[in-house]
């Protein structure tokens, strides 16, 4: 979805909500520069700085081989991508992570499919030997 009109709604902590262009996340982009609340000019860590200057993009979690493992999407928690969750790496875009305050504990490097957590449901396994 690269180069669509229209935008795409963030609502963040402090209930601000900013428009986004709508193709966000569809390529290597320094997204959250001069929209994210903290990336204007009396942000912190302002415009150009930090993670604001940062490119990053969404990924195909379950199909990429980057050092760092991606993150869940914040700003469209329930989007999907192949009826998974939609995740944003800054590695893929050559950029830094200063955004996320939690790195995920479970995973590897490589961008590894990993399972869902706390959700209800059994799974059967049936080991041989």
């Amino acid at each position: 979805f690269d180069s669509v009109d229209g935008d795409t709604p963030v609502t963040f902590a402090n209930r601000t909500t900013v428009a986004y262009p709508a193709d966000l996340g569809a390529r290597c982009d320094a997204w959250d520069d001069r929209r994210h609340p903290d990336c204007r000019e009396v942000g912190d860590p302002g415009m150009g700085a930090g993670f604001c200057a940062q490119k990053w993009c969404y990924v195909d979690a379950c199909n990429c081989d980057i050092p760092v493992l991606p993150k869940m999407a914040v700003y469209v928690p329930d989007a999907r991508y192949r009826g998974k969750s939609v995740f944003y790496s800054y590695a893929t875009c050559g950029g830094e992570d200063s955004f996320a305050k939690v790195v995920p504990e479970v995973g590897s490097h490589g961008c590894r499919c990993i399972g869902f957590d706390n959700i209800p449901g059994t799974i059967d396994i049936k080991v041989k030997g």
